[in-house]
């Protein structure tokens, strides 16, 4: 019996890569929780290192033609660079971690909006008749 080989599935929710030296995308948005995953296409390491001081995360390597992750569990707005390259301009990157909470749906917006939708579909209907 042959198995058929899958593809590889990566845990990751988002992706950047590098290459030439090169974040891309410099700026990424995830939820809280979420996982980043870097692949190097480059011939050097290259690392994922916080700008802030104490750092927010320990330093990722992402070493040459491999990959790295991180997962960010607090919002926030995070820079990063490569330590070995940080002079080079295409190093540095932002990353937007978003809340992952779900939103009170008893607020009083939603109530609104609620009612609103429902005032719309009446007049909808109404109006088809």
């Amino acid at each position: 019996m042959v198995t058929p080989l899958l593809p590889e599935v990566s845990a990751a929710d988002a992706f950047v890569s590098i290459s030439g030296f090169t974040f891309t995308p410099h700026e990424i948005t995830i939820y809280a929780g979420q996982t980043i995953q870097w692949t190097n296409s480059d011939s050097f390491l290259h690392t994922v290192t916080s700008n802030d001081t104490p750092a927010e995360w320990p330093e990722v390597s992402v070493p040459a033609h491999g990959t790295g992750d991180l997962t960010l569990n607090t919002h926030g707005i995070y820079g990063y660079h490569c330590r070995p390259h940080e002079g080079q301009s295409g190093m540095w990157g932002v990353i937007t971690v978003l809340d992952a909470s779900i939103p009170e749906f008893s607020s009083m917006a939603f109530v609104a909006l609620g009612v609103l939708v429902m005032f719309i579909g009446i007049v909808v209907a109404n109006r088809n008749r």
